[in-house]
């Protein structure tokens, strides 16, 4: 069996960033903070490439 290589970002920040390209909104993964607090939502709070804060 082969082992992918272990991503430094959890694999659903990876599908949110890839979404949100998808719909021309480019940012940054490294300011990117998933809160996981609500047991069936997601908040994501994140910067886009010209610094402009967002909730995606």
């Amino acid at each position: 069996m082969t082992k992918l290589p272990e991503s430094p970002m959890p694999s659903g920040a990876q599908h949110l960033l890839s979404l949100a390209e998808q719909h021309g909104l480019r940012l940054r993964a490294e300011q990117l903070e998933i809160n996981e607090s609500g047991m069936d939502f997601l908040v994501a709070f994140a910067t886009d490439e010209a610094g402009q804060a967002c909730l995606p």
